[in-house]
């Protein structure tokens, strides 16, 4: 008997609806522009760091921009150790922010030539600890985090703090970041944009190195 009932009441409950096919004939469909939550998301990273940052390429970072862009459009990468990343999902949009202070600073350090390094021996030293091998010796941290605390006490070597030479490499790789942020946009389907991380220091300074 109760199992006539529940059954009863299930047909009675479809037929209100007025179900058929299991589509709803009910004219008052549901209007999502009146919802009060949004109704189209776009997903995406606002803060990733590539190699031009002194932090991620000193915490083992070495890869660009491009393949940033790449990444979060959905390809295939190679990670910096050598395994094979991509995304279960894409993203909609990323914005690449290095650091505005010393942007590939110690990038530049690890790709100048050690002859040219010669007589400097403190950029001769983090040289060649950005480019040790040993997985284990975290070694390229540990050059960061010496350029960091001399960054803070003002004891950088001369070869860091000219301006002319900073101002040359900034600008060559901002022009360079621009032209591939603009090949990876794509209006509609993926959004790149331009951005930085500024990071002021006390009292407002900001290592230009």
């Amino acid at each position: 008997m109760r199992r006539t009932l529940i059954a009863s009441a299930c047909i009675i409950a479809l037929a209100a609806t007025g179900c058929t096919n299991g589509k709803s004939s009910n004219t008052a469909s549901l209007n999502t522009s009146d919802s009060q939550y949004p109704t189209q998301v776009f997903w995406g990273d606002t803060h990733l760091h590539t190699d031009n940052s002194g932090d991620a390429f000193g915490f083992g970072n070495r890869l660009n921009s491009e393949s940033a862009l790449r990444f979060a459009r959905g390809e295939e990468v190679t990670a910096t150790k050598g395994a094979k990343a991509k995304l279960a999902r894409p993203l909609d949009f990323l914005v690449i922010a290095d650091h505005a202070g010393a942007m590939g600073a110690t990038k530049e350090i690890a790709d100048t030539p050690r002859a040219e390094l010669l007589g400097k021996e403190l950029l001769l030293k983090w040289h060649d600890m950005f480019n040790d091998d040993d997985p284990n010796s975290n070694a390229g941290l540990r050059a960061t985090a010496e350029i960091i605390d001399r960054a803070g006490k003002g004891t950088l070597p001369d070869g860091l703090l000219d301006p002319e030479t900073s101002k040359r490499r900034t600008t060559d790789l901002w022009a360079k970041h621009g032209k591939i942020v603009e090949q990876y946009n794509e209006p509609g389907k993926f959004t790149a944009f331009m951005g930085f991380e500024y990071t002021p220091g006390p009292g407002g300074t900001i290592c230009t190195a």
